[in-house]
C-alpha cells in the first residue's frame, strides 16, 4: 500500500512534470495520467503504467530518466525507478524466456580461461543429488557471464535437459505484478517451472534485503531447490575479487558455491572477432588493435557493429587501418 506521504509527492511530481516537461496539456494528459506509484521501498519505487504497451514502451524509453531526476529534487534522494506495465483489460502474469543476441552463439567463451567456471557450472546444473543445488559465476560487466549461461543453456538442452533463464528484474517484476492481480504464492509460480531442470538467473546483484521482493526470490529459489530443480546464478560485481550476493544464511542453507570468471584474453577476443568479421577483409594488425584497445566484450561488440555499420555505408568490405583507428577513438579508446 502506498503511503498518504508518497501520494502527496507524486501529486508535488506531475506538477513538475508539466514545469519540466514542454509538451502541450493534452499530451501530458495523454501520456502521464496512466501513470502511478505502485510500491515504494528505500532504494526503489515501482511506477505502475496501465496504458496500451505500445505506448508504455515509449514513456519508459523517453521519460525514465526525467522521473528519476524530478523524484531525486522532490525527496532529496536517488532512487532505482522500474516500471511495471498493465494492459487495459488485466492479465495474467507469465515468465518469459530470455532472448539471446545472435552473437552470443560462439563456442570460443568455453576455450577461454574460463573453462573451469563453466565446467562446474555444467556440473550443478547436471547434478541429480542436489549436493550442490545452487552455483553464482560472478565477474565485472561485460566479462562474458551472459555468454557463458547461454552456451551452457543451448548444451544442456542438447542432453534433453529443460532450462529456463531470465533475470532477476523480470522475476522481481512478474513477482510483483503477480502480488497486484492477488496470483502470488511460490507454490503457484513453481507450478509454471516445474517442467524444467535448470533456472538461470541473471543478475543477482538486484537481490537485496532492501527491495522487498528480494526476499521473495529467495523462499521462491529455495523452494524450488526443494522441488529438485537446480539454479544457476550469474552476478556482476565491481571487483572479481569480491562477490556481495545471496546473504549468508541463504548461502549455508543450499550450500551455493561461486567462482569468478576472468577478464576477456586478447586470445579470446580475436577469436570472436575472426568469426564476427569473417566475410570482412581487416589486417591482422588491425585486428589486434581492436583486442588490445577493448577492455571487455560489450565494448568489442559495440566496435564490431561500427565496422559492419562502415562497410554497409561505404558498400566496401575492405576496412583500413585507419578506419578502424577512427572507430576505436570516437569510441573513446
Amino acid at each position: 500500500m502506498v503511503q498518504a506521504e508518497w501520494k502527496k509527492i507524486w501529486e508535488e511530481l506531475k506538477e513538475k512534470i508539466k514545469e519540466e516537461i514542454t509538451i502541450d496539456e493534452s499530451h501530458h494528459k495523454f501520456l502521464f495520467d496512466g501513470l502511478s506509484i505502485f510500491d515504494v521501498t528505500s532504494e526503489m519505487i515501482i511506477l505502475k503504467i496501465k496504458m496500451e504497451p505500445i505506448i508504455a514502451c515509449y514513456i519508459i524509453k523517453k521519460y525514465s530518466e526525467e522521473l528519476k531526476k524530478l523524484f531525486c529534487v522532490i525527496t532529496g534522494k536517488k532512487y532505482k525507478v522500474i516500471f511495471a506495465i498493465y494492459e487495459s483489460e488485466e492479465k495474467e502474469v507469465q515468465l518469459e524466456q530470455k532472448q539471446f543476441p545472435v552473437h552470443f552463439d560462439n563456442d570460443y567463451i568455453l576455450k577461454s580461461e574460463n573453462k573451469e567456471a563453466y565446467d562446474m557450472a555444467l556440473l550443478v546444473a547436471e547434478d541429480t543429488t542436489r549436493f550442490f543445488g545452487t552455483f553464482c559465476i560472478f565477474a565485472p560487466s561485460g566479462y562474458g557471464k551472459s555468454q557463458l549461461v547461454y552456451k551452457l543453456g543451448k548444451n544442456l538442452e542438447k542432453e534433453n535437459k529443460k532450462v529456463f533463464i531470465c533475470s532477476c528484474e523480470h522475476l522481481m517484476d512478474t513477482i510483483y505484478q503477480k502480488i497486484k492481480n492477488s496470483t502470488y504464492s511460490k507454490e503457484k509460480l513453481y507450478q509454471e517451472l516445474k517442467y524444467i531442470d535448470v533456472l538461470i538467473l541473471e543478475n543477482i546483484e538486484v537481490l537485496s534485503d532492501k527491495y522487498s521482493a528480494g526476499s521473495m526470490i529467495k523462499e521462491l529459489v529455495q523452494y524450488l531447490v526443494t522441488k529438485r530443480i537446480n539454479v544457476i546464478f550469474t552476478e556482476t560485481v565491481e571487483n572479481s575479487e569480491h562477490v556481495n550476493y545471496l546473504d549468508y544464511d541463504l548461502c549455508e542453507s543450499l550450500g551455493t558455491c561461486k567462482m569468478p570468471i576472468e577478464k576477456p584474453s586478447t586470445e579470446l577476443k580475436l577469436e570472436i572477432l575472426r568469426k564476427t568479421l569473417k566475410d570482412y577483409i581487416i589486417s591482422s594488425e588491425s585486428l589486434l588493435h581492436i583486442c588490445e584497445g577493448v577492455d571487455n566484450l560489450h565494448q568489442l561488440h559495440t566496435i564490431t557493429k561500427q565496422v559492419i555499420l562502415l562497410s554497409r555505408c561505404e558498400k566496401n568490405y575492405t576496412i583500413e587501418d585507419e578506419q578502424i583507428q577512427k572507430i576505436l577513438t570516437d569510441q573513446g579508446l
